[in-house]
C-alpha cells in the first residue's frame, strides 16, 4: 500500500512537471499600458505617432495576443540587431510597451511604442506619465502595428532610421 501511495505521488509530480509552460523570453509584468493619446503622440515611436490615434481602446484579451505575437516577432528582431551592430542582446524584458487603437481603412490595428526601461530609471521619470524623446535609438525603442483579427505584427522598426 505504501509502495502504491509513493508510485502515485510520483506520478502526480511528473504529470504537474509535464504540463508546467516551458520558460523563455518573457515580458516584465505591469510594463505595458494603453496610452493616451497625446502621450502616445509624444513618445518616442518613429513614424507611429503620424498614424495613431486612441479612437478605440484594446481589450485585455487583444493585449495579451498581441503581447504573444509581439515576443515572437521581437526575439528575432533583437538576435539580429545585436548580431549586425555587434553589441550586446537587450531582452524583451527591458522595453515598457505603450498601445494605442487606431483604425486604417476602416481595419482595427494597433500601434505598438516599445522602450528600453532603463532610459527611464536613468532619468528618474515615470515611463507611465513622460516620454524622453529619442532620436536614432536604434534598438532602445521600437515601433510596431498588430493586427487584432489576423494576430499578426504587420510592421515592425526599432528607432528612428534616416
Amino acid at each position: 500500500m505504501i509502495i502504491l501511495r509513493s508510485i502515485g505521488a510520483a506520478l502526480v509530480i511528473m504529470a504537474a512537471a509535464c504540463t508546467q509552460a516551458p520558460t523563455g523570453p518573457s515580458f516584465r509584468p505591469n510594463s505595458s499600458a494603453i496610452a493616451e493619446h497625446e502621450l502616445f503622440n509624444s513618445a518616442t515611436c518613429g513614424r507611429m505617432s503620424s498614424i495613431a490615434g486612441s479612437n478605440w481602446t484594446p481589450t485585455v484579451k487583444m493585449i495579451e495576443q498581441l503581447e504573444t505575437a509581439l515576443l515572437e516577432r521581437l526575439v528575432p528582431e533583437l538576435e539580429l540587431d545585436a548580431a549586425f551592430y555587434k553589441h550586446v542582446q537587450f531582452a524583451p524584458e527591458d522595453y515598457i510597451r505603450r498601445y494605442s487603437g487606431f483604425s486604417l481603412d476602416g481595419r482595427p490595428l494597433i500601434a505598438i511604442c516599445g522602450e528600453r526601461r532603463d532610459m527611464y530609471e536613468r532619468a528618474g521619470q515615470n515611463w507611465r506619465t513622460s516620454y524622453i524623446p529619442l532620436r536614432d535609438g536604434g534598438s532602445e525603442s521600437f515601433g510596431a502595428i498588430y493586427d487584432p483579427i489576423t494576430g499578426e505584427i504587420t510592421y515592425f522598426e526599432f528607432g528612428y532610421h534616416a
